[in-house]
């Protein structure tokens, strides 16, 4: 009886999060949109200086100020320019991101996120006070009963790492110390002109960071694992090897079925079947399909065989974006004029049409583009938004 009452809250509460996610989302990505906005002209004034760096080191040198190491020069300014190169990149990624972002989020006069497809225009709407109030008990539950266990886990972790981690760099620093070879490279390596001259251009970098880095507010919990360096940065080094190394599920199942499925020695000699298209020319002016045109069209045609069960008028359009997993169907006014139980019962087969498609998410809007029902995040039931 325990057991059951507990799952029962657990999928309570898991569902709260769930809708509270799915109503907050445009708010999320308009905080995105905002960081990227922000972060863009301090690259692209960073790419100015390098950019501009780069040229007055090799414009403005002069004769009497020829540099003792030419070799050096050029590395640095190879340097500056695959840094100018890779921020450059980086703008480029931001920049796209930043497209998708508004393409997806619109922001209002204030500059808060509107709500996807327009759902509600009401500043102060009902929905906006619920999704507030049930993402503040989600957040809530993740305060007071995520949280604790994941610093538990953690300081933990630290506690046992932290020793053994200390003793090994113990040792490992003795060693070297003891070791005239290494002493005399490490010395050899401090008088190098390139080793002065790279230390002197990132000293203000490490200063910048480190003075953003003391200005985060932390928690004792936190502050007490940071504390521990060593176990720190052992648990850090571990986790990253466990990502780096770790196998993906996909080329796993590849594995699997390569080993389990060898390919029979009869078969690679059979010859391909001839195709009907193999014997007719193609004529001029042939345009043939491609495999996602075809898709579209065969994915439209399952969608209007849905709608058409509740209204031969009642579908407007279908838009796919196959790379979110999203299928975005457009209905008449009609749904206006429906019953609310024959709204549930359509949407709850577009959406089991839509997953039959393997689509992720379903989006339904009216004529006007607002919002009336969408898939939900946990559960099997379709949030409607207008009924």
């Amino acid at each position: 009886m325990t057991e059951n009452k507990t799952k029962e809250v657990i999928e309570g509460v898991s569902k709260q999060v769930g809708q509270a996610w799915v109503k907050a989302q445009p708010q999320l990505q308009a905080l995105l949109l905002k960081l990227v906005k922000s972060l863009l002209p301090a690259l692209h004034n960073l790419q100015a200086k390098l950019t501009s760096s780069d040229v007055s080191a090799t414009d403005g040198e002069t004769p009497s100020a020829a540099p003792a190491n030419p070799n050096l020069d050029k590395a640095l300014k190879t340097g500056r320019v695959l840094s100018a190169k890779t921020i450059a990149a980086l703008i480029v990624a931001l920049t796209k991101l930043q497209q998708s972002l508004e393409s997806e989020t619109t922001l209002d006069s204030t500059g808060e996120a509107a709500a996807l497809l327009n759902a509600s225009t009401e500043p102060s709407s009902p929905l906006a006070a619920q999704v507030k109030q049930e993402f503040g008990i989600a957040w809530k539950f993740v305060k007071e009963q995520v949280t604790p266990k994941i610093l538990a886990f953690l300081q933990l972790s630290v506690d046992k790492l932290d020793p053994i981690a200390t003793n090994i760099w113990q040792k490992a620093s003795a060693k070297a110390a003891s070791t005239p070879s290494l002493v005399n490279s490490w010395e050899k390596l401090q008088e190098n002109d390139a080793w002065k001259k790279t230390v002197t251009a990132t000293a203000p970098i490490w200063r910048s960071i480190s003075g953003i880095a003391v200005q985060v507010p932390l928690s004792d919990e936190v502050k007490r694992i940071l504390d521990k360096r060593a176990g720190t940065i052992a648990l850090v080094t571990l986790f990253s090897l466990l990502l780096i190394l770790k196998p993906s599920h996909a080329h796993s199942q590849n594995i699997k079925k390569v080993a389990a499925t060898p390919v029979p020695v009869s078969n690679i000699s059979k010859k391909a079947p001839t195709s009907v298209n193999d014997l007719v020319k193609p004529e001029r002016g042939d345009t043939p399909l491609t495999s996602e045109q075809i898709q579209i069209a065969k994915i439209q045609t399952q969608v209007s065989e849905v709608a058409n069960q509740y209204g031969e008028s009642l579908l407007g359009s279908v838009q796919t974006n196959f790379k979110r997993g999203r299928l975005i169907v457009a209905l008449s006014d009609g749904w206006y004029q429906l019953e609310p139980s024959k709204q549930t019962q359509l949407v709850t087969d577009l959406q089991n049409r839509s997953r039959s498609l393997n689509f992720k998410k379903l989006l339904v809007a009216d004529a006007e583009n607002h919002l009336i029902a969408r898939s939900p995040v946990t559960g099997d039931e379709v949030i409607i938004l207008r009924n």
